[in-house]
């Protein structure tokens, strides 16, 4: 029990480390998206685009997460060019980008963009007769601040919530700069021979923070219904939108000082580590006369660039077929779940914890489930593991699964209940889904595979213990690559699967955009 309690500490220092950066870049994100999109066409327009920007953010996976700011700051970083340099700083084996820093920065930096979006929105909501009562005393900033931000207090605090909970069970990022949490530490020591009370030591954290947050989001809800029922009292209209335009809203000065936050935070979040990693590419040192040099070349990076593709092209292949597989059986099993969910409550509320308890499993531990549930003496089990894609497709399934059934979660609750009933009442459950279902919610059908699969293409610590001999993905290539610090190869390797990222979010946003005209959301 005793060797649990130092990854035990780290643990919560890391999840406080990464809710603290998380939420005061976030929040401020939110506001300052806010503020412009108050303002002129021009504030609104660029207030939109740094929004697309956070979404890419909170939608890479973590690996390319770690490769921008290993090229960064850590070793060979652009801060640290030779392992010599980075030996001369302050006496460190690796410099100041590395343990705790760097590991609660990246989760931080992921985590902020998360919990702007969800303030953004959560902000959104509320109703206008609350905002038009709040600017009878106060400004729009005050308004903002003191009335909004803590009405959208379920919003922002469950993604702070989520934030911890990612940070807690992952285990990529801390076992590239040797921070030891549960997660890792399960990994590294438990990963050949698991036992049960490691199982439950490594999990107890994240469950207590799951229940817990349940409780809360319980309690909240009730009390957000109060609130909305006090505004009814009043006799005031309730609409899904606040008034707080460009007329009434924020200052100039307020937009200004807004046009600030939200273009430094946000370039220190995306630009930085992009251009990096770009940088990276092109970079090539060189020894003269006993000293190390450095230079950039564009033809360099093209030649790298293009020299990628061929290096890494099992790499490449692999990854597609594994999320492919992976998006597609999560469709299939989520799918179901999420239709008989929308029609029976009580199910639902059964499944939703499911999910979620699910989802907060470590990687490794369900990557050791599944190893030892194929090493059972059962025909075809060991040629299965060994030869197949199918063993990792379920160890990655154990998220994406919960992913893609909350997508299509929200798409169902936008079909209203009077159509949800009188179609019970002409047809079977599986012949609604197949006829109806598929038209009304093919968007989130959509966005529910693109996502899953995104999600399994980058997850790490579930897909490297159980990969079949000889195969590699792009995730666990830079995972190993990582480990001696980010060079070129890492650079070009991690681009084009970042391009290929970008692309699924763009479609992503762009199916998100052309939702806006369903029905609105049905009551839970």
């Amino acid at each position: 029990m005793s060797l649990w309690i130092r990854p035990t500490l780290l643990t919560l220092e890391l999840m406080a480390i990464t809710v603290m950066t998380s939420g005061i870049v976030g929040i401020l994100n939110a506001w300052a998206a806010t503020a412009l999109s108050r303002g002129t066409p021009f504030q609104r327009k660029m207030a939109h685009g740094f929004l697309a920007m956070h979404v890419l953010i909170a939608i890479f996976p973590l690996i390319l997460h770690s490769v921008a700011w290993e090229s960064t700051a850590g070793k060979f970083g652009l801060t640290m060019l030779t392992q010599t340099g980075v030996r001369g700083v302050s006496g460190a084996p690796y410099g100041f980008f590395g343990g705790l820093l760097a590991t609660g920065w990246i989760h931080g930096m992921t985590g902020a963009s998360l919990v702007c979006l969800a303030t953004y929105v959560g902000t959104k909501r509320i109703p206008s007769n609350l905002i038009e009562s709040g600017r009878l005393y106060l400004g729009a900033n005050q308004v903002w601040w003191k009335l909004c931000l803590p009405i959208a207090r379920h919003w922002w605090l469950t993604s702070l919530l989520a934030t911890a909970m990612m940070s807690a069970t992952e285990m990529t990022v801390a076992d590239l700069y040797g921070f030891r949490t549960l997660a890792d530490e399960f990994y590294l020591l438990y990963a050949a021979n698991p036992s049960l009370l490691s199982v439950i030591q490594t999990c107890v954290l994240p469950l207590v923070v799951l229940i817990g947050g349940s409780l809360w989001w319980v309690t909240s809800r009730q009390r957000r219904i109060a609130l909305v029922s006090v505004a009814l009292d009043e006799n005031l209209p309730i609409t899904k939108a606040s008034t707080l335009n460009a007329n009434t809203g924020f200052t100039g000065v307020s937009r200004a000082t807004a046009l600030v936050v939200i273009t430094s935070l946000t370039s220190l979040a995306s630009l930085v580590p992009l251009m990096s990693m770009l940088l990276k590419l092109g970079q090539h040192i060189i020894i003269q006369d006993g000293q190390l040099l450095t230079d950039w070349s564009l033809l360099l990076v093209l030649e790298r660039l293009f020299e990628a593709p061929v290096i890494f092209f099992d790499e490449y292949f692999w990854t597609i077929v594994i999320s492919c597989f992976t998006g597609t059986a999560a469709l299939m099993i989520a799918w179901p779940m999420a239709s008989l969910g929308r029609s029976w409550t009580r199910l639902r509320h059964h499944v939703d914890f499911a999910t979620l308890g699910i989802a907060i499993v470590p990687g490794p531990i369900v990557a050791m489930a599944v190893i030892q549930f194929f090493q059972l003496p059962l025909p075809g089990f060991s040629t299965l593991y060994e030869r197949t894609i199918f063993p990792t497709g379920i160890a990655l399934m154990a998220r994406a699964v919960p992913i893609a059934y909350w997508v299509l979660r929200t798409g169902y609750m936008a079909v209203p209940q009077q159509q949800i009933d009188s179609l019970k009442l002409e047809m079977s459950w599986i012949r609604r889904m197949i006829c109806v279902d598929r038209y009304l919610l093919r968007r989130s059908i959509v966005q529910a595979w693109l996502i899953s699969m995104l999600f399994a293409s980058g997850d790490v610590p579930a897909s490297l213990p159980v990969l079949p001999p000889g195969m590699t993905t792009v995730g666990s290539r830079l995972f190993g690559l990582l480990h001696s610090g980010a060079r070129f190869q890492e650079a070009a390797l991690a681009f084009w699967y970042l391009l290929g990222s970008a692309v699924i979010a763009i479609i992503l946003m762009n199916l998100n955009n052309r939702h806006r005209h369903l029905p609105e959301p049905a009551k839970n």
